[in-house]
């Protein structure tokens, strides 16, 4: 195929026919495919989106926990086998849950959508009763990976993002990449296509971290990509137990479609997504500054990816 231009037809008509508003970014092998911004990262002063702009990025935050737990793992500091009653004594049903379910989402603990922490502490506490028998099976819960960040304060004594920046984003010199509230050049998010003009979503995640609360821009998220190539943050065997499916397709912060792995995010105002290829070294990040659009990316994921290998 012609690069990029066959990307740019189907992304301006798409662009056009949906009002996307966001960043495109598509890589193959260390070249650049395609990269172009839609609509504003600012309505009311019509600023532009571009790879420095920051994003929410919501639930890709989960493979930054995981890969901090088996950094741990890595160094001798935990077991991924070890029952989470060692780390949450007080939860009598904590013996029957490891560390690998928390991370599988398949530890039965259920969506407690707690934005104050002490509030999954103290249901733990009160004798909260998981949903099926920890491995039977996989469901999607953020209460797991709220847990996971616990574990890492623990084993580390650090903050989850001082563990962050210390093991990963420094020496992946991600800059622009954080937990909380950017300094500079975040993207308003807004509600929908149609009220998003002067109509910015308040953001409502701040903590908790682990499962949904860093920042991010696509060019860090390009570096992120690179960098899991290769062993500069940690042994490929580590690496891989991310991409290893274990319940439904989902392996450890990764949804996992044979070599493709891939997340998506919502978060107030935000809908991020990132696919990646490992066999083929592809990536594909879309962020966008508009609420609630899961099943839009991961539509638009997939049809970028018949663009790219037609």
């Amino acid at each position: 195929m012609k690069y990029p231009s066959d990307i740019s037809t189907f992304m301006n008509s798409y662009a056009e026919e949906n009002s996307f508003s966001g960043y495109v970014f598509i890589a193959q092998n260390n070249k650049l495919l395609y990269e172009d911004g839609f609509g504003f990262a600012n309505y009311e002063s019509e600023t532009e989106h571009t790879s420095q702009t920051t994003y929410r990025l919501a639930s890709l935050t989960k493979q930054f926990t995981a890969f901090s737990i088996l950094l741990l793992e890595e160094r001798g500091l935990l077991n991924l086998h070890d029952p989470i009653s060692k780390y949450f004594p007080n939860y009598a049903e904590g013996a029957e849950i490891t560390i690998h379910h928390l991370l599988s989402m398949s530890s039965g603990i259920p969506e407690l959508n707690f934005y104050n922490p002490n509030g999954l502490l103290d249901s733990l506490e009160e004798g909260l009763v998981h949903e099926f028998d920890p491995g039977e099976k996989f469901s999607y819960s953020n209460s797991n990976y709220l847990l996971l960040e616990y574990i890492i304060k623990q084993v580390s004594g650090l903050t989850y993002d001082e563990f962050l920046q210390k093991n990963i984003l420094e020496p992946a010199e991600m800059f622009n990449t954080g937990t909380g509230d950017p300094a500079s050049n975040l993207a308003l998010g807004y509600p929908n296509v149609s009220d998003r003009i002067n109509r910015e979503i308040k953001y409502t995640l701040d903590p908790p971290y682990s499962y949904g609360g860093m920042y991010s821009t696509m060019e860090d998220l390009y570096k992120w990509d690179q960098i899991l190539y290769t062993e500069k943050l940690a042994k490929q065997a580590t690496i891989n137990k991310m991409y290893t499916s274990y319940n439904d397709s989902y392996g450890y912060g990764w949804f996992v479609d044979g070599s493709i792995v891939k997340h998506s995010g919502i978060v107030s105002g935000y809908s991020p997504y990132i696919l990646r290829d490992i066999e083929q070294n592809l990536v594909l990040i879309l962020l966008s500054n508009i609420d609630g659009l899961y099943m839009e990316m991961e539509n638009l994921a997939y049809e970028l990816l018949k663009v790219v290998n037609d």
